[in-house]
C-alpha cells in the first residue's frame, strides 16, 4: 500500500531516500527472478554419449550417396558460437562441438576481429574465440567422413573477412576438409560428392573474390541475384512473434525461393524459424521458449507442405537433440516422395 499523506509527512527527510532505494532494490530483485525463470541466465545440457539415442554424430550416413545435397533437410544452428554469451547475445546454450553431436550440419558464424583477437560477436557483444569453433569442426570432421557441413559467415566485424578466409584455408583447407569447385561455379553436389567436407559460404563477396571454394551468400532480402545460398530474415515479423513468422514471412521466403528455382537456381535454402527479442529484455531464450513446443509442431508438418521439395536447413536457436531429430526425419519424408 502507498502512504497516505499523514504518513508521508511523517517521514524524516533522510528517510525519503531509503525508501526509493528499497523500492529500487525490489525491482531489481523482482527484474531477476523473472529472468531466472524465464531461464535466460542458467541453461545446462550433457553431452550425449556416443551412439546413444541422442547422439546424432552420423545422421547422414544412413542417407544415399546419389542424394542430390539441395534435397537434404538439416538442422541449422542460428548464431553458433554464442553459448557462453549473456543471456542478451546467447542463441545457442552448448558449444559448437556439441551442436554438431546433437545433428546440426549448418552454422551460421559471425566473426569479430578486436584487440584481444578474433570473436564469436552478436550485436555488439563479443563471445569465444574463433580458434575454438574452428577447431571442434575440424576435430568433428576428420573423425566422421560421413558427415557435410554447410559453414555461412555472413557477418565479418572489424574487417575481419581477409583473416577469417585465411584461418579457414589453414585449419580445414589445409586438413582436406574443404569442397572445391574445379570452375568456381556451385555444383550440383550430391552427398556422396562432398562427405568430409564443409561447404564455405561468404556473405557481401562476388563469386570468385576467394577462389573456387568461397560461394557467395545473399544478403537477408535475397535481393542479390545468381548466389548460391539464400537466407531471408525480414526483422519485423521474427520480432513480432510465432504467427508472424509462420503465417506472413514463411510464405514469402517460401514463394521466393520457388521462382528462384524455378528459374534454375540450385542454391542452398535456409528456413529461419528462430524468433528475435525486439525489446532487448530477457533475451533470445525467452523468444525460443515462448514458441518452441509451437515451432517443433509447425516443424515436423513442413513435409505436408506444397514448398517441402524446396528446404535444405531449418535455422533454429538452443539446439537439443530433440529439435535435431525433428528436423533429420524430414529427410525420410523427402525419400519416400
Amino acid at each position: 500500500m502507498g502512504l497516505n499523506k499523514k504518513e508521508k509527512k511523517k517521514l524524516k527527510w533522510w528517510q525519503v531516500p531509503l525508501v526509493f532505494l528499497a523500492g529500487l532494490l525490489g525491482f531489481v530483485l523482482v527484474f531477476a527472478l523473472v529472468l531466472f525463470i524465464n531461464g535466460t541466465c542458467f541453461r545446462v545440457s550433457e553431452l550425449p554419449e556416443e551412439d546413444s539415442e541422442d547422439d546424432y554424430s552420423r545422421w547422414m550416413a544412413e542417407l544415399p550417396d546419389d542424394m542430390l545435397l539441395t534435397d537434404i533437410i538439416m538442422p541449422g544452428s542460428h548464431d553458433a558460437g554464442t553459448a557462453e554469451m549473456v543471456w542478451l547475445g546467447a542463441t545457442q546454450n552448448v558449444s559448437v562441438g556439441m551442436q554438431l553431436r546433437y545433428g546440426a550440419r549448418y552454422f551460421d558464424i559471425r566473426v569479430n576481429k578486436t584487440e584481444d583477437g578474433y570473436r564469436i560477436y552478436h550485436s555488439v557483444l563479443n563471445g569465444i574465440d574463433f580458434c575454438e569453433v574452428l577447431t571442434d569442426i575440424c576435430d568433428f570432421m576428420v573423425t566422421h567422413p560421413t558427415e557435410t557441413l554447410l559453414l555461412d559467415f555472413q557477418h565479418f566485424s572489424g574487417d575481419s573477412g581477409d583473416d577469417v578466409y585465411e584461418m579457414v584455408k589453414e585449419q580445414l583447407d589445409g586438413r582436406g576438409l574443404i569442397a572445391h569447385s574445379e570452375d568456381g561455379v556451385f555444383p550440383d553436389w550430391t552427398l556422396g560428392d562432398v562427405r568430409g567436407k564443409c561447404i564455405v559460404f561468404f556473405g557481401g563477396i562476388e563469386q570468385g573474390e576467394y577462389g573456387d571454394w568461397v560461394f557467395t551468400r545473399n544478403n537477408d532480402e535475397c535481393t542479390r541475384e545468381n548466389c548460391n545460398l539464400n537466407s531471408y530474415y525480414f526483422g519485423d515479423n521474427h520480432k513480432a512473434g510465432f504467427s508472424s513468422l509462420t503465417e506472413e514471412a514463411h510464405p514469402v521466403y517460401l514463394q521466393s525461393m520457388q521462382e528462384e528455382r524455378n528459374a534454375g537456381s540450385n542454391a542452398i535454402f535456409v528456413l529461419q524459424c528462430q524468433l528475435t527479442d525486439g525489446k532487448l529484455i530477457f533475451g533470445p531464450w525467452s523468444a525460443e521458449r515462448g514458441q518452441e513446443t509451437e515451432m517443433s509442431d509447425y516443424i515436423q508438418n513442413l513435409k505436408d507442405s506444397e514448398y517441402f521439395g524446396l528446404i535444405n536447413v531449418v535455422l533454429r536457436d538452443f539446439l537439443t537433440p530433440e529439435k535435431c531429430r525433428e528436423i533429420i526425419d524430414l529427410n525420410q519424408a523427402k525419400l519416400n516422395r
